[in-house]
């Protein structure tokens, strides 16, 4: 059996040489291997800092792509929305002929030329619409109102 006297001065012993161990010169200087080992470590310390840091960087940029993703299509939309109206408007001015003119308001109607619904008076005036419609508007001379719309020949 062992005493606790002799167990003490073994635990003593064994600090002591551990302690002296750790001192001396021998045990300070590294090997190739411990050295190398101890490079890879900082280094995979360094690569998992580079991997957080980019995790949060891609947090953002994917939150901006997603973003102009949505601005683009919602852009889109508009435009197709702006196009149909633009169409159905152009139609339903296409169809403001003068047959439709004369049929909307028949007491306008003397002879060969029409007067305006809206104050009377036979001076007519023609203006050229662009924007490649072929258009023609004809309005009233003395008050302004767009009387009906013509074709270009």
């Amino acid at each position: 059996m062992v005493r606790s006297g002799q167990l003490v001065s073994n635990i003593r012993h064994k600090l002591v040489r551990s302690s002296v161990e750790r001192a001396s010169p021998r045990k300070l200087e590294c090997t190739h291997w411990q050295k190398r080992f101890s490079i890879a470590i900082r280094q995979y310390v360094q690569f998992q800092r580079e991997t957080r840091l980019e995790r949060f960087v891609w947090i953002p940029t994917l939150f901006a792509i997603g973003l102009a993703i949505v601005y683009f299509i919602s852009q889109a939309r508009e435009q197709k929305r702006e196009a149909r109206e633009q169409a159905e408007y152009w139609q339903k001015i296409r169809a403001m002929d003068y047959v439709w003119y004369v049929g909307e308001h028949p007491a306008c109607k003397t002879g060969n030329s029409v007067l305006c619904f809206a104050c009377g008076s036979n001076n007519l005036r023609v203006e050229r619409l662009m924007q490649q419609t072929y258009l023609r508007k004809h309005y009233c001379g003395r008050c302004g109102t767009s009387l009906y719309y013509s074709t270009e020949v």
